[in-house]
Formats: C-alpha cells, sequence, structure tokens
C-alpha cells in the first residue's frame, strides 16, 4: 500500500499533475521547501492495519508530522521521525529511528541504525536495534530486548524479560528483573537487581549498587529491657509468619539466580549477595552477602560488613 507515507513532494508532484498549480508556483514551492529541508516530511499521520498475508505497507523514509501508528506489517525504506509510535503490529526501519513523543511496542520493531526516544517508552514485545538506543526519559522493556551496541538513557531504566546489549549507560537509575547479557560494562548512578541472571563482560560502576539484597539478613535485634530473648523471637515470629504465609508465591516468584562480573564492580554504597566477581569490589561502604565470590580484592574506604563466614581479602584504603 502506497500513499500512506506521501510526502510533501510526492503532494508538490500530484498538485501540479491535477493543474491545482502551475509549473511556476510548483518550482517556486520547491525551492522554499527544499531550502526548508522539508521535501522528504511525511504528510499527517501514518496508520497501517494490513495483516501478515493480508497486504504490506511500504513506508518512505523521512518525517511524519503525527504519529505512526502500526497494527500489521510495514517497512520503511530509510530512516523515520515521528511524534509518537505505536506498533502492536511488525515494523522495520531500515534506517534510524526518532520518536519526540511517547512509544508503545507491544508487536515487533527493527531498527537496523540507531533508535532516539525523546519521551517515555513502553516495549513489551520484541525490540531489535542494530546500533545504540537512546532514551531522554523513562525506559521500560519488559519484553525481549536485543541492542547491539549500547543502550544509554538519562532518567530510570526498568529492565525485565530478556535483554542484551554492548553497554548499559544511565546518569538514572538502571532496575534490573531480567535474564540479561551485557558484553561490557554497566554504568549508571544507582543500579539495582533483585532478581534475574544477569552477565557482565566488563565493569559494574555506579554510586549505589544492590544485588539480591532481599538475602542479606539483617543483625538480630537486641532485646528490650524486661523482655527475654525469648519473647522477642516469639513476637518476630507472630509478626513476620503470617506476612511469610500471605506471600510465598510472590517470594518463589522472584528468586533469583545469579550476577556474574568479569571484572570488577566500583561504587560509593555497595550491598551484594549470589553474585561472582572476577576481579575486585572497590567502595566506600560495602556489605557482603551469602553466596559471593571475589576473585580479587574487597578494598574500601569507610566500612567494610561480611555476612558470611566467607574469608575475603580486605584492604581499607585513604
Amino acid at each position: 500500500m502506497e500513499g500512506q507515507g506521501e510526502t510533501l513532494l510526492d503532494r508538490l508532484k500530484k498538485k501540479l499533475e491535477e493543474g491545482e498549480i502551475d509549473q511556476a508556483e510548483y518550482d517556486k514551492l520547491y525551492s522554499k521547501f527544499d531550502n526548508l529541508d522539508l521535501l522528504d516530511s511525511i504528510m499527517g499521520p501514518i496508520e497501517s492495519s494490513s495483516t501478515s498475508g493480508q497486504g504490506f505497507t511500504k513506508i518512505k523514509s523521512g518525517k511524519i508530522n503525527g504519529p505512526a501508528t502500526i497494527n500489521g506489517d510495514a517497512e520503511v525504506d530509510g530512516s523515520l521521525e515521528c511524534n509518537s509510535l505505536s506498533v502492536s503490529g511488525n515494523l522495520t526501519i531500515r534506517g534510524n529511528l526518532t520518536v519526540l513523543g511517547k512509544s508503545s511496542i507491544t508487536g515487533e520493531l527493527t531498527v537496523l541504525g540507531d533508535a532516539r526516544f525523546m519521551d517515555k517508552i513502553a516495549g513489551s514485545g520484541s525490540i531489535e536495534v542494530e546500533g545504540s538506543m537512546y532514551g531522554l526519559k523513562t525506559t521500560s522493556l519488559t519484553g525481549k530486548t536485543r541492542i547491539g551496541d549500547d543502550l544509554i538513557n538519562d532518567d530510570l531504566s526498568l529492565i525485565s524479560g530478556t535483554f542484551s546489549s554492548t553497554n548499559l549507560k544511565s546518569t538514572g537509575t538502571i532496575r534490573v528483573s531480567a535474564k540479561m547479557n551485557v558484553d561490557e560494562n554497566i554504568i549508571a548512578k544507582k543500579f539495582e537487581c533483585e532478581s534475574g541472571s544477569v552477565t557482565l563482560g566488563g565493569d559494574l560502576r555506579a554510586a549505589e549498587v544492590y544485588i539480591f539484597t532481599q538475602l542479606i539478613q539483617e543483625d538480630t535485634p537486641e532485646p528490650e529491657p524486661g523482655e527475654t530473648l525469648g519473647d522477642l523471637v516469639n513476637n518476630v515470629v507472630s509478626v513476620v509468619f503470617p506476612s511469610l504465609i500471605n506471600t510465598v508465591k510472590g517470594i518463589f516468584d522472584i528468586v533469583p539466580k545469579k550476577f556474574s562480573v568479569s571484572n570488577n564492580i566500583e561504587g560509593d554504597t555497595i550491598k551484594i549477595a549470589n553474585c561472582t566477581v572476577n576481579g575486585s569490589i572497590v567502595g566506600k561502604d560495602i556489605i557482603i552477602g551469602p553466596n559471593v565470590i571475589v576473585q580479587g580484592e574487597i578494598r574500601y574506604s569507610n566500612s567494610i560488613e561480611l555476612k558470611t563466614q566467607s574469608t575475603y581479602e580486605t584492604i581499607k584504603v585513604d
């Protein structure tokens, strides 16, 4: 189906052919819009409702002065810029993608170049970007996501489902509960992982690092004056036990698997469990929970707590 991706140049030619404008007017308008780099702009919204086996929408590359809604199968023959994007079908872009407004991906999106999302993106379907993916606001990826190069975000990144990229970077918080593979580094202001299986080929660097912290038990509180240890245990059980009964299914649903770092973990506050670090851990305040293997050193400048009987090489630094 052609026409749904009609450019400004297409429309000018059509008006000339139908006699709505003469050649002089055409030449004048062509020169004006060419100077403004608008000839390839796509006029109006694009909507594709075709389904596989019933048609295919071919969209010309350019700018869309409106939303792009893809419910069926569609392909852009180059780069695309639009005000908003909704994909419940299958969209392939053979260039770069820029979305100025919000994006919702419940179907399949494939971008052969870079993808830039200037507003919130919610991706519960399949997203494949051969280049890098940029998000300026909250990026929620809960389906299957594969980024050939880097995912770079300036806000909150929520990642679940399955995810892979070369690097993962954020000036805000990265929150993970996914089967994740990052070839090189994860860099963020704050990094949280409470469930899933993560393999990292480089360093993890963040001001705050929290990995499987629900597995780290806090110290047993001291009894109140006049209260025996038995009283304390009974009181704790009476409060905690009903809560455990009510949430036992949820606990099994979020049982974490593993977190593996090929190089180092670096941060200010680091609290980790169920983690293998083939390099060193370097931070200010560090808490090491159960099932943590560190091949290198643990260097801290302020405090360290070891919630396990394992032996580590710890070094206090200035």
